[in-house]
């Protein structure tokens, strides 16, 4: 199988062949997204089992070129986000801060990283919906064109296609 994205297709091979960690497949994919959409922040998101949390798999922030991962969002604590997610597989709020769907992270996520705008996109697996793909921009509000939404749904889907094909050689 052959993904569009050169960089996520060699990080992908590379994880198959046992070459690397799936987590360079994440990381790819994050760093293609932040240069196409000139966005601050992007991460990869992983449901849980009961798609009641979301486990932070990688992050990108690029103002300091630097990853991270490991920070869990749950429904609890974010009703209105899941609830958006479970009606469409995409969040456009390019005044997050306000968004209907997105002003629960206000003072605990968007003020300390000093996020404004935000287009989240699901990530699907066989059909059924296995991850969020968050990009955010940071220091001002931004529009996304519908050039950032092709981007960004084409690279959830090759997402997808990697944890179907991770999934079917049993090698995620």
């Amino acid at each position: 199988m052959t993904l569009n994205t050169p960089a996520l297709s060699a990080a992908l091979a590379q994880h198959l062949e046992g070459r690397s960690g799936i987590a360079r497949v994440w990381e790819s994919a994050c760093v293609h997204l932040s240069d196409r959409l000139q966005c601050t922040r992007v991460s990869l998101w992983l449901y849980s089992g009961e798609r009641d949390a979301l486990d932070q798999l990688c992050l990108l922030d690029a103002r300091t070129k630097r990853f991270a991962s490991g920070m869990r969002l749950s429904r609890g604590d974010f009703p209105e986000y899941f609830q958006a997610l479970r009606e469409s597989d995409v969040i456009d709020a390019p005044s997050a801060r306000t968004h209907p769907a997105t002003a629960c992270f206000g003072d605990a996520y968007f003020l300390p990283a000093d996020i404004h705008s935000l287009l989240d996109r699901l990530v699907f697996d066989a059909g059924e919906p296995v991850a969020v793909i968050c990009c955010e921009h940071c220091a001002a509000p931004r529009t996304w064109s519908e050039q950032d939404h092709e981007i960004l749904a084409a690279v959830a889907h090759e997402i997808g296609q990697a944890f179907t094909l991770a999934r079917s050689t049993h090698v995620a």
